[in-house]
């Protein structure tokens, strides 16, 4: 990633990415398995990455659900998991205004 990679700019590109695969995800019967794939991509594959993000949202030290963590986690892996959560409740907030956009508006599926 060239740019400063932050908390909010990952947030950003995945419901970019989510909004231009509207249609595909909630056709699909389980569109959580593909939320979860986007989400799980926007995750910083480099440590530098994942520390510069931590670096624009201190939170992120923190794991909410340890048992996503693997055994004796190291710091990096960490943060991957708090982003990981971060973005898979993005994703879900999303899907679920999707879902009541189209309860409400039948004929607007994308």
């Amino acid at each position: 990633m060239t740019d400063k990679t932050t908390m909010h700019q990952l947030e950003k590109n995945l419901i970019d990415e989510l909004n231009d695969n509207k249609k595909e995800i909630l056709e699909r019967e389980y569109p959580s398995d593909l939320i979860t794939e986007y989400a799980d991509g926007w995750i910083p594959i480099y440590n530098s990455d994942l520390i510069e993000v931590l670096s624009s949202d201190p939170s992120l030290a923190y794991v909410d659900d340890h048992g996503l963590l693997p055994t004796d986690p190291g710091v990096h892996d960490m943060i991957r998991t708090a982003i990981y959560e971060r973005l898979i409740g993005v994703a879900y907030e999303w899907l679920n205004d999707c879902k009541v956009m189209q309860s409400e508006n039948p004929k607007d599926v994308a």
